[in-house]
């Protein structure tokens, strides 16, 4: 369960919430250009949230040095990896974030690239299978959605800006339509236009905005959201109140296996400052990660892991 959304406001935004049951030791990683990633090497700096194994970073979303950013979703029971075939361009699904990332500068490369691209179900080891997935790309020009088909990568081009988990973006662009009703505004009143009612609360515009996690309520929620929210001078900020919107509380989402989903972490790419913010499940306050300009040939590991550091001011 994962939210995603790009924002244009007062700059360029792009970010995510990771809602799971269990804390998988994510990081954020800095990976520097390039980098020997499992038969390619990176064009560009990566900095994003995952996990390093075996030495090798497994990221969950990320950012260039030239603001192109991207996210994996999970995508259950729709995502459809295939065998390598000859005369493609063959990236297992936990290659293709890192590879687009580390070889496209701006979303037109990206969608130019994934058209080539055939995504294996090659695991990343015999303990890790592959996740099911699909992603979102993202830069300051706008969007576009990749879904790993039976006969192939399908790429949507984005245009709401945001991304859930599964079904499939043509499901969710569609609810869209069912859903084009609701507005911050009063209401009018066309059930009885002959008779004067009286408001008794504000917010009546969006009565009918879903308010459970499922991935297509939160789609339409954080869509709102993004749409609606006023800019002001703490863009940041703005940001991570949207995404408050989507965020899910520890005990409000059961998994299968019994245990309570939470979100982990919700991130914030300013790609004009080239700083990568986070908050915790377990830490509030937001802090951020500057994209270094190091030329090290070593990964850049910080901890996400902190308490709340809550402030009395008695």
């Amino acid at each position: 369960m994962c939210t995603a959304i790009n924002m244009h406001k007062s700059s360029h935004l792009f970010g995510r919430t990771l809602d799971l049951e269990i804390n998988l030791g994510q990081e954020v990683i800095q990976t520097p250009k390039d980098f020997p990633y499992e038969g390619f090497k990176t064009k560009y700096s990566i900095i994003g949230a995952g996990i390093v194994r075996d030495g090798i970073p497994l990221y969950f979303d990320g950012m260039n040095e030239q603001g192109l950013c991207a996210a994996a979703l999970n995508y259950p029971n729709f995502a459809f990896y295939r065998k390598e075939k000859n005369a493609c361009l063959n990236l297992p699904s936990y290659a293709l974030l890192p590879y687009i990332l580390g070889n496209c500068a701006n979303l037109n490369e990206a969608r130019e690239l994934l058209y080539k691209i055939n995504i294996t179900d090659t695991p990343f080891s015999p303990h890790t299978p592959p996740s099911p997935l699909h992603w979102i790309f993202a830069d300051n020009m706008g969007a576009i959605c990749a879904e790993p088909e039976r006969n192939g990568l399908r790429v949507h081009e984005d245009i709401f800006g945001v991304l859930t988990n599964a079904p499939s973006f043509e499901h969710h662009q569609l609810r869209v339509c069912d859903l084009s009703g609701i507005s911050p505004t009063p209401p009018e009143n066309r059930l009885c236009p002959n008779i004067t009612l009286n408001h008794y609360t504000r917010g009546l515009g969006a009565i009918s905005l879903p308010g459970d996690f499922s991935s297509c309520s939160r789609f339409i929620r954080a869509l709102f959201s993004l749409t609606h929210t006023k800019s002001s001078e703490n863009a940041i900020g703005d940001f991570f109140h949207i995404m408050d919107t989507v965020a899910i509380p520890e005990g409000t989402v059961i998994a299968e296996n019994g245990s309570a989903v939470r979100t982990v972490y919700t991130c914030c790419a300013d790609t004009d400052k080239r700083i990568y913010y986070f908050t915790t499940y377990d830490c509030r306050r937001i802090r951020g990660v500057r994209m270094s300009k190091n030329t090290n040939t070593d990964l850049l590991r910080f901890s996400m892991d902190r308490c709340e550091d809550i402030e009395i001011l008695n």
